[in-house]
């Protein structure tokens, strides 16, 4: 059963409809809750997003007290990137002067204000087979992506990235696994339950692609 879980991640996406999926000779996967969400630019300006999908979580059950933490940051960073750099096109640069996060945060509130377009879909599921579970989430901005491949690269190379990649360093050291899809405006990310990190490191091949 150790290898059922690493599938959990690219076949999820098969379950939303029926609420099962048997892939190969694994265990039937089974979806025990779902919940989706998308905002647009009025609500993205006046929403508190991350704590209102932390309380979802946490009413429909995560089944791990501990995971709320890391949910927490998870879901911030996911949140952060969207906005930030998919919708407002701000560049982490800013904030490597000496007041650079107060810039940083000064153009955010500018840019923000002045944002009329712009979408971020959410979708957290948990899913679970016989042995292991996981929270799946699932984001998606409207924005024009990001070079995804290049900042992997630098990470998985130990390049510096203290311009860019921080946040994606994080989400990757604390899930179990994680993928961006197409030009980056997506991004898959399993969180265990139990924190057993190898139980997840396998993202979906081929999810669905969220309506």
């Amino acid at each position: 059963m150790q290898n059922n879980l690493q599938e959990c991640c690219h076949t999820v996406a098969q379950t939303h409809e029926t609420g099962t999926s048997t892939v190969g000779g694994c265990a039937t996967l089974q979806v025990e809750w779902m919940f989706q969400l998308k905002l647009t630019s009025w609500q993205l300006k006046h929403t508190d997003v991350v704590p209102l999908l932390l309380h979802v979580v946490n009413k429909l059950g995560s089944g791990d007290e501990k995971l709320s933490g890391k949910l927490f940051l998870v879901l911030s960073e996911l949140f952060n990137n969207a906005l930030d750099h998919g919708l407002l096109k701000l560049d982490s640069a800013l904030k490597n002067s000496r007041d650079g996060l107060e810039r940083y945060l000064e153009e955010r509130a500018a840019r923000l204000g002045r944002m009329e377009q712009g979408e971020i879909y959410f979708r957290l599921r948990k899913v679970a087979d016989q042995s292991r579970q996981c929270i799946k989430i699932d984001v998606r901005d409207s924005g024009a992506g990001f070079n995804h491949e290049g900042v992997l690269f630098r990470l998985s190379h130990s390049v510096d990235h203290a311009h860019h990649g921080r946040g994606i360093a994080l989400v990757r050291s604390m899930s179990g696994a994680m993928r961006y899809i197409g030009n980056g405006s997506e991004v898959y990310v399993c969180l265990p339950i139990g924190g057993v990190l190898g139980g997840c490191n396998k993202v979906m091949q081929h999810p669905a692609n969220p309506k």
